[in-house]
C-alpha cells in the first residue's frame, strides 16, 4: 500500500504506509508523524497511538489499487471508522476480501473518492489558497519531471517507487495567435 501523508489541521498524528523507506522518508518530511512499510507493521503503530480505539478514518492511496488491500486496511480502522479508497484499480478487478461482520457489525463503511469527491470549481481555488499560504506541499511531492518521449520511463519510475509523484512537462510548440496562458492563472 502506498501512502501519502499531510498533517491537516487538527490531525496530531499521521501514519504513513508504503514498502518504499524512500517514500516514508518522503512522507515524514511533508507530515507524517509515524511510518511503517505494511499495513500489519502499522497494525501495532495505530493500537499504540490510539490505545485500540484504531483510526476514525484511513485514507487509502497506492499507485494501483487491488482488492486484496482493501481488508487489511479496513482493520485499522475503528468502529464507525472510514476507509477512503483514492486510486485507480485496473479494469479487470473486480473481487475485493474482506471480513463482513467487521464491516457490518462495526459499522464501517468504504468509499471510493476521486479529486476529493469535491467540485473543481470549489476545490481548485481552495487548494491554490492552501499552496500559496504555503500549507499544501506539492514542490515536495514532484520528484521527478519527464518528457512526453520519457512516459514509459515515468510509469516504470512509479511502479519501481523511485519518485513520489513525476510530472509531464508538455512543451507547446509555437502557434499562432494570441497567447492563452492567462486562462491557466487563478483569478
Amino acid at each position: 500500500m502506498r501512502s501519502r501523508a499531510r498533517r491537516s489541521p487538527g490531525r496530531e498524528r499521521v501514519v504513513a504506509v508504503d514498502p518504499s523507506a524512500f517514500k516514508r522518508s518522503n512522507a515524514r518530511h511533508i507530515g507524517a508523524t509515524h511510518d511503517a512499510e505494511s499495513i500489519e507493521a502499522a497494525m501495532s503503530i495505530v493500537v499504540d497511538l490510539t490505545e485500540g480505539r484504531m483510526l476514525t478514518w484511513s485514507v487509502m492511496t497506492p499507485a494501483v489499487l487491488y482488492g486484496d488491500l482493501i481488508g487489511p486496511a479496513l482493520h485499522l480502522v475503528s468502529k464507525d471508522g472510514r476507509l477512503v479508497c483514492t486510486s485507480a484499480a485496473p479494469s479487470h478487478q473486480t473481487r475485493v476480501t474482506l471480513d463482513l461482520i467487521e464491516l457490518v457489525m462495526f459499522n464501517k463503511a468504504i468509499l471510493g473518492s476521486v479529486f476529493g469527491s469535491n467540485s473543481p470549481r470549489v476545490s481548485i481555488p481552495k487548494l491554490l489558497r492552501l499552496y500559496e499560504e504555503g500549507r499544501l506541499k506539492v514542490d515536495e511531492l514532484v520528484t521527478r519531471e519527464y518528457s512526453l518521449d520519457e512516459t514509459q520511463v515515468g510509469y516504470d519510475d512509479m511502479l519501481a517507487g523511485s519518485n513520489i509523484r513525476g510530472v509531464h512537462q508538455l512543451r507547446l510548440s509555437a502557434r499562432r495567435g494570441p497567447s492563452r496562458s492567462h486562462l491557466l492563472r487563478p483569478r
